[in-house]
């Protein structure tokens, strides 16, 4: 049987301002961050719920505002990974 864990794994997030990367990497809930450019990151996690509240609870004891927080979907290459590399014989 094959299963896909279709749950999303990466955030990506959008402040107002400039924001160092180390804030961001020092979330507990962060695994990795990727700089998109000074306002944009992309993150990996293992629970997207618990990285967004702590996103929140960031920009409000920092004073940043977020533009925008999207959960990243995994792309058809990632779908693809999942199916081929779970597969028992």
């Amino acid at each position: 049987e094959l299963k896909l864990n279709a749950k999303s794994n990466r955030i990506a997030v959008t402040f107002s301002t400039k924001i160092n990367k180390e804030k961001l990497a020092a979330l507990p809930a962060s695994i990795q961050v990727t700089v998109i450019n000074d306002h944009s990151f992309s993150m990996s996690t293992n629970d997207t719920n618990e990285l967004r509240r702590q996103l929140l609870e960031l920009t409000v004891a920092e004073q940043l505002d977020i533009t925008s927080l999207q959960t990243e979907g995994n792309n058809l290459e990632d779908i693809f990974r999942s199916l081929t590399t779970n597969v028992k014989t």
